[in-house]
């Protein structure tokens, strides 16, 4: 399950929500503040003085697919507001994402304030740009607040809830039992220090989170027959 420590060669199963999102979305909150947060890694591509911490929690519903980001980094920016500005430069969090066996991917990409980029294709030079108004159904509640230890440090979370809808060239009626593959990043291109982080490890010499044949393996919890 995805509260269990995981190993690259191991399938991640990820759990499903059973709450109503539309009665209460503090509830969806609750319920990935319960799950083992998954760690976001440094990359090889640069060399920082301070590293960012970034972990997430993701979920499914339904209709949708959710994700928690906690992030701490001693550098912030946020600003860009419309769809599908380059928000990987501001303090950014991304999810790409393959289903079943196509061998095209989605990257959604989000700064701190919940605008979003998001695009479909095979590879960084073949992206097809989602329509705005799917962008605009997804959910987002996002916090922030500085404190000064030693030196300034920003906290901030991001919580989604993703609609099936979003992922229009792959014809989603339920995500139950069914499979993927994912990476998961952290970065900030045009930070003072920018970083890059990442769920699994990408080993090009040159920064780039378009590689899927480095994303890993995952599972949608499977759910029982009702009727059983």
């Amino acid at each position: 399950m995805f509260n269990e420590e995981l190993k690259q060669d191991k399938v991640t199963c990820i759990p499903f929500f059973k709450g109503k999102l539309q009665s209460d979305f503090n509830k969806l909150v609750l319920f990935l503040d319960s799950l083992h947060q998954q760690k976001l890694k440094a990359s090889h591509w640069t060399d920082l003085k301070i590293i960012p911490k970034a972990s997430f929690v993701m979920c499914y519903t339904p209709d949708s697919v959710c994700l928690k980001y906690d992030i701490s980094e001693p550098y912030f920016k946020a600003d860009y507001r419309h769809t599908n500005d380059p928000v990987s430069e501001d303090s950014c969090v991304e999810l790409f994402i393959s289903f079943g066996e196509d061998v095209n991917y989605y990257n959604l990409e989000f700064n701190a304030l919940g605008t979003c980029l998001a695009a479909y294709g095979s590879g960084r030079n073949d992206r097809q740009r989602l329509p705005e108004e799917l962008i605009a159904g997804i959910q987002h509640v996002q916090a922030w607040k500085v404190y000064i230890p030693e030196h300034n440090n920003y906290q901030w979370t991001l919580t989604l809830n993703i609609p099936l809808q979003v992922f229009c060239y792959s014809n989603l009626s339920s995500l139950d039992g069914s499979t993927a593959r994912a990476n998961v990043y952290k970065c900030g291109d045009q930070l003072i220090e920018p970083h890059y982080l990442m769920w699994n490890d990408i080993k090009t010499d040159q920064p780039d989170y378009h590689q899927p044949e480095y994303f890993r393996k995952i599972s949608f919890e499977q759910l029982q027959d009702k009727k059983q």
